[in-house]
């Protein structure tokens, strides 16, 4: 019965701390697996990280790739005389929900500006170049809508970088959507253009709810807006007329898109699990802690044991 107990306390108990320190590991470290799955997504490629931090994020994206680019909702390269403006592209995401067989669902738009040249921006909002390129007085970007059928009915959308959450909502800091393509490397003083972030790339996220007002028709705009010291902002629209048709919950296209929502493939919905965790946390992790922790206590058992079973023999003797 002695060896038996023996043999128990030599394998249950550092079996058992393994297991601990395991569960242990796999709540601990949740909050690291974000930053490094949008690190693996892409080092250098707007679209592909874009792609990877929507599939995170929403229930179902429109993601399609084929030879290289993907196939968005929209997605068209902005030029004037002054040269490339920008990149806009728009990706629909969707939340499906079926309810005694009938399938509802709400979309989502995602506006993404980049491949931005803030030198022809500046220069479309300045054509006398008076206020050049300065760091400090980087132009901005937003996204206006306009009713096709009613002029005077326009929501403004300020885009901004990419708020990046973790599945518990906490904030993680320092994990952006860059724009990779941006231009030039240096402002008209000479200083990088990179110091600070100011590279990532532009973003809204905008609710088919947001849209119950207008009519079917929605034009699309992008504002340019650049706030020079000692003088007046300066503003310039660069409209957009051939982008799909954005539509809601009021004016219902659903029917004419319910066969092709159901091609349409789920995405992680911060899913942690789904997007891998598993196999990061126990690859980077809990091999090797459970490790240790089954070494020290097996060692630990092994003297107890070893001391247990030389103080029977003196006893024998």
């Amino acid at each position: 019965m002695k060896k038996v107990i023996k043999i128990l306390i030599l394998i249950i108990l550092p079996v058992l701390a393994g297991f601990g320190i395991g569960l242990y590991g796999y709540a601990r470290y949740q909050n690291y697996f974000f930053p490094y799955y949008m690190e693996k997504a892409s080092q250098d490629n707007t679209e592909d990280r874009l792609v990877s931090y929507l599939k995170f994020s929403e229930a179902n994206v429109e993601s399609e790739k084929k030879e290289g680019k993907y196939n968005f909702y929209y997605s068209k390269d902005f030029s004037n005389e002054n040269g490339k403006l920008f990149k806009l592209s728009i990706i629909r995401s969707y939340k499906i929900t079926t309810n005694k067989a009938k399938k509802t669902y709400n979309v989502s738009y995602h506006f993404a500006i980049y491949d931005i040249n803030y030198e022809n921006v500046a220069k479309t909002l300045d054509s006398s170049n008076e206020h050049p390129l300065l760091y400090t007085e980087l132009p901005t970007f937003a996204i206006k809508l306009v009713d096709a059928n009613d002029s005077e009915k326009t929501k403004t959308l300020d885009t901004t970088t990419i708020a990046v959450v973790s599945s518990n909502d906490a904030e993680l800091g320092n994990v952006f959507v860059y724009d990779y393509g941006y231009a030039p490397e240096k402002d008209s003083k000479g200083n990088d253009m990179n110091a600070g972030n100011p590279t990532s790339m532009r973003y809204y996220r905008l609710e088919d709810t947001d849209l119950e007002t207008f009519s079917t028709n929605i034009n699309v705009e992008v504002v340019l807006t650049s706030h020079w010291t000692d003088a007046d902002s300066v503003n310039e629209s660069v409209k957009i007329t051939d982008v799909p048709t954005l539509f809601n919950n009021k004016y219902n296209n659903k029917t004419a898109q319910k066969d092709e929502l159901d091609t349409i493939p789920a995405a992680y919905n911060r899913d942690i699990e789904e997007a891998g965790y598993f196999k990061y946390v126990l690859g980077h992790y809990i091999w090797w802690e459970v490790l240790i922790a089954v070494a020290l206590v097996g060692a630990l058992c092994a003297a107890f044991v070893i001391v247990w079973s030389a103080d029977e023999s003196e006893k024998k003797k």
